[in-house]
């Protein structure tokens, strides 16, 4: 997944925009500096970065002035974002290359056209969309391992996180859309990547978590398994 460098001195914003960027599935963790010169510094100490999100009026170093020697300083090429609350520097920012110029409070999916713009970010990882508390999350697919049900809530087990959504079993499927995910059990979903081990009554998942599986369900887990290793071995030897 690409690096991302978020430079901003207003704290909330800071946190906001790590917030979106979790959010709209861009990126799990972005590297957070609170001034133009902290991120000037790590960079010249070796640190880089595939994308900036970079504030243009700061205390100190200005943005506009970061992003110049950003160009300056990076040995690896870049995609730079300005955020800002003025219009007024709109065409400094283009004079730096910048991919785009997004005005507080962002708006979610006018990051995501931003994001569609970076080079850097071209091949995004796939996404499910999820609401709780009236907002909306995004959760990379690949890093979904199972799925289990409570009545109507289901509980995203990730591969270092817990996500839970008001919504029924019976919606998600439709939603993730996915051959390498398979019902398993009326109260399960399971992603097949992580499958280790299938057993006569349950799964046996690569961290180690025992998953059961349904009488009737059994027979279809199985064919479907199948297909998804005869397309993981066709996929590979035509990537070859």
């Amino acid at each position: 997944m690409a690096k991302i460098a978020v430079c901003d001195d207003n704290p909330s914003d800071l946190a906001c925009m790590q917030s979106l960027l979790r959010e709209t599935g861009v990126a799990a963790d972005a590297e957070l500096y609170s001034s133009g010169e902290a991120l000037i510094d790590a960079v010249r100490r070796g640190a880089g970065y595939d994308v900036y999100f970079v504030d243009v009026v700061m205390g100190g170093l200005s943005g506009i002035e970061t992003a110049r020697q950003l160009n300056q300083l990076s040995p690896r090429s870049f995609d730079l974002v300005f955020t800002t609350n003025s219009v007024d520097f709109a065409l400094d920012a283009f004079g730096v290359s910048a991919v785009d110029y997004l005005l507080k409070p962002i708006d979610p999916e006018k990051l995501q056209r931003a994001v569609a713009r970076c080079r850097n970010l071209a091949i995004l990882p796939e996404c499910i969309t999820l609401s709780k508390n009236k907002k909306d999350y995004r959760i990379v697919k690949s890093e979904i391992v199972y799925i289990e049900s409570y009545a109507h809530v289901c509980v995203f087990h990730t591969n270092d996180s817990e996500f839970s959504a008001n919504i029924a079993i019976s919606a998600v499927l439709p939603q993730l859309n996915d051959a390498a995910f398979a019902r398993c059990h009326k109260s399960y979903i399971v992603n097949l990547a992580y499958v280790q081990k299938i057993n006569v009554d349950y799964l046996l998942l690569r961290n180690g978590s025992v998953i059961p599986t349904g009488r009737s369900m059994r027979k279809q887990l199985h064919a479907l398994y199948d297909e998804y290793l005869i397309r993981r071995v066709w996929e590979k030897r035509r990537s070859d």
